[in-house]
């Protein structure tokens, strides 16, 4: 079955594919394909590329504290505009945040406090993201990294498309 043209001509393409998308990650080593898949489909949404600030921000999350949980949220229009919605990794949710509503806060890079509203059962801010977004001119495209510091307190940091 090696033997088949076709299946070459496959195999040949495929490692051309994986040589001419090679990824860095943090220090600069080169990333095995699955390693950047895994952290692709870990970070990125279906046809999502990795753009530079998603990158930046995947360095970023690697140099955290690792007892703090963090996630990268790349966002998008529902994030910034109209619906004003973000939600959140469900895995992320069920593992580290309550079961309930509640009330979370942000505090940004500069100590300011914002209080957004989480919905458990959607795992997703709604009430006060809308005044957190506006107030660091979040546009779609923007990346986040969500670091929870405390049961119900993230610090986001922002990196900019």
């Amino acid at each position: 079955m090696d033997d088949n043209p076709m299946l070459q001509k496959v195999k040949k393409r495929l490692a051309d594919w994986k040589t001419s998308h090679a990824v860095t990650g943090p220090g600069g080593k080169f990333m095995s394909f699955e390693q950047n898949k895994a952290a692709f489909d870990e970070q990125c949404s279906p046809g999502e590329f990795k753009s530079s600030a998603v990158m930046r921000a995947l360095e970023v999350r690697s140099n955290l504290e690792q007892e703090f949980p963090s996630f990268v949220k790349s966002l998008v229009r529902s994030h910034v505009a109209s619906l004003f919605w973000m939600g959140l990794p469900g895995a992320f949710c069920k593992s580290y945040l309550p079961a309930r509503d509640s009330t979370m806060t942000l505090e940004d890079e500069a100590g300011r406090h914002f209080q957004v509203k989480y919905i458990a059962h959607k795992t997703g801010l709604s009430a006060g993201w809308r005044q957190f977004s506006a107030a660091h001119k979040l546009l779609e495209g923007d990346v986040l990294v969500f670091q929870l510091v405390g049961p119900t307190k993230f610090k986001p940091t922002y990196h900019p498309f």
